[in-house]
């Protein structure tokens, strides 16, 4: 590893470090029934979000199939739900919401580039944020190793610049994969798309249980309830010295049960951290399997994601 990924690294778990999120698509949800079409839609629990908590929620096929993938914000101070996409195109994603929309009142709104988007995580993101909402920026709780380990910030582009300028550390985007492959963070279009079962990413927060339904909900229930997925996405930690092994098969007993979809080397010597989904009666923590490129087989151990 790098010295600068590893200062990075080191920052995003010890003090505070911001990642330059603002690729992604961010959208603006309003109308007197913006939370209850989102509800109904989602399968986060929309109307028991607590103003200014993000949680990842899941827009689902009738097959219980991811089509997007949404961090949902309630915000009455502004009356609208705000909604990161996870994804650079918001048009994309709006147009797949407008398929479930009829008569009721809620309009949709591309503030992709009205808004950047930074990601500021550490233990000391909290002593920024009073000074951030005074400058009207929009301060959502959301960290990436921990629902509470940091939060995403909302803000006019010369606002972003003046948080970049400020004398916390911007960590790069290789500290942010080790980062979010460490903490079983999938990312959509390349460690799960439209094909992948919801209950197969092993985020069961994603699903809300309580409340009522909502489109693949079934599915995902008759899973949970009466069967298992057929596979499951797991965090693999590969004794290797080179992450350069996305796409490498995961073999068990000389069988390719799986394959590399995310890696990224680890603080610990030695160490690659990769995702990848293998059958779901593999998916046991501490199952020995190997991973094999062109080049090298070397071991490695699954381990499940725990939220």
């Amino acid at each position: 590893m790098k010295a600068k990924e590893k200062s990075d690294l080191e920052a995003l778990r010890r003090t505070a470090a911001f990642i330059d999120f603002s690729w992604r698509g961010r959208i603006r949800a309003r109308g007197k029934q913006r939370i209850e079409f989102l509800h109904k839609l989602l399968s986060v629990d929309v109307k028991n979000l607590k103003p200014e908590e993000s949680q990842t929620g899941c827009l689902l096929s009738s097959a219980g199939k991811i089509l997007a993938l949404l961090d949902v914000t309630l915000d009455p101070a502004s009356e609208s739900v705000w909604l990161d996409t996870h994804e650079s195109d918001a048009a994309s994603v709006i147009a797949l919401l407008e398929k479930y929309h009829f008569s009721e009142q809620v309009t949709w709104e591309d503030v992709s580039d009205a808004y950047g988007e930074i990601a500021l995580e550490g233990p000391e993101s909290e002593a920024y944020i009073s000074g951030f909402k005074e400058k009207g920026i929009l301060c959502f709780r959301k960290g990436i190793l921990a629902p509470n380990s940091g939060w995403k910030l909302w803000a006019a582009p010369e606002l972003v610049n003046e948080i970049e300028h400020m004398p916390i550390p911007r960590a790069s985007m290789s500290a942010y994969e080790t980062l979010r492959i460490e903490a079983g963070e999938p990312d959509f279009g390349v460690d799960i798309d439209e094909h992948t079962l919801a209950a197969e990413c092993g985020h069961e927060e994603w699903l809300s249980t309580t409340k009522g339904c909502y489109p693949g909900q079934e599915i995902v229930a008759r899973v949970r309830h009466l069967g298992k997925p057929p596979r499951l996405l797991v965090r693999l930690k590969i004794q290797s010295d080179s992450p350069d092994c996305v796409g490498a098969n995961i073999l068990k007993e000389e069988k390719v049960i799986g394959t590399i979809t995310s890696a990224a080397p680890s603080l610990e010597p030695g160490v690659v951290w990769a995702l990848g989904r293998v059958p779901y009666e593999e998916a046991a923590e501490g199952n020995p399997v190997q991973i094999q490129s062109s080049e090298r087989t070397e071991p490695a151990v699954i381990q499940l994601i725990k939220t």
